[in-house]
């Protein structure tokens, strides 16, 4: 009989990485738990910090640390090691000061975490936000697959991703904050395919920047714009929820596919 270990080299391994935010790192565990309960071997990356809250709040042993085939391995984040519970929960909410040290210093880091796993990487499912530590480089440089996942509804990426189009027809950035209250983000947009009939003020929050140069703006356009460039996509919502846009999407991009009812899945 074999032993566990070499079952286990055999297994295809997928490494999840989620953007250092609270929402995206729980709707990827999520995914991470149904594919490990599939038979997957699972790595979870994540950062010092949300991991740390993550042991605090006790989903590390609702979400299977030490079951076979499953492990949460971390990387650092640029942030003091915290001394209380309190400061904990303060450090989990740093994200432009975490982003901005994982965007120099998360690819090498990556790397050597990879590079000491002891079953081979078969696959990274990567959080679309995450692409702006090179990623997909990274992915290339491994020699495996990427996959992108979008922990939003397909309508919150298509808003992301037609960032460019908008700029280009002069529509963002806002002029100035004037165009916050009036009436301007009332404009109808009628191009964006799937979605038609929407105004600007129906598009993600995070687009209503004043200021091109903003690097949460750059951060947010590039990312989006990755989309072109990898061949497989997941997106967080279900056809029946969005099936016109679902269906323009996977016009756009053929390797698209949909993901909900974690529980319905789990529970199967």
């Amino acid at each position: 009989m074999e032993s566990m270990a070499i079952i286990n080299q055999k297994k295809p391994h997928v490494v999840f990485i989620p953007s250092p935010a609270q929402s995206h790192i729980k709707c990827m565990l999520k995914l991470a738990r149904l594919l490990h309960h599939k038979g997957l071997n699972i790595t979870f990356v994540n950062t010092i910090s949300n991991h740390k809250w993550l042991v605090k709040s006790g989903a590390t042993s609702r979400w299977l640390d030490g079951a076979p085939g499953f492990q949460f391995k971390t990387v650092p984040d640029g942030l003091p090691d915290p001394t209380s519970d309190q400061e904990v929960d303060q450090q989990t909410q740093n994200t432009v000061k975490v982003w901005t040290y994982l965007g120099t210093n998360f690819f090498d880091s990556f790397l050597d975490l990879v590079g000491g796993l002891e079953t081979p990487l078969t696959c990274i499912v990567c959080d679309g936000f995450m692409t702006y530590t090179n990623m997909v480089h990274a992915a290339e440089r491994l020699r495996v697959p990427i996959i992108l996942f979008w922990t939003m509804a397909a309508c919150g990426f298509m808003g992301f991703y037609q960032v460019k189009v908008l700029m280009e027809k002069g529509l963002l950035p806002l002029k100035d904050e004037s165009h916050l209250t009036n009436g301007f983000l009332e404009t109808e947009i009628s191009w964006i395919p799937g979605m038609n009939g929407i105004r600007l003020k129906d598009l993600p929050e995070f687009t209503r920047f004043t200021n091109p140069t903003d690097p949460a703006f750059k951060f947010l356009l590039e990312s989006a714009q990755v989309a072109d460039t990898v061949s497989h996509m997941i997106v967080h919502t279900f056809n029946e929820l969005e099936s016109d846009l679902i269906k323009e999407l996977k016009s756009m991009f053929p390797n698209l596919y949909t993901i909900g009812h974690y529980n319905y899945f789990l529970t199967k």
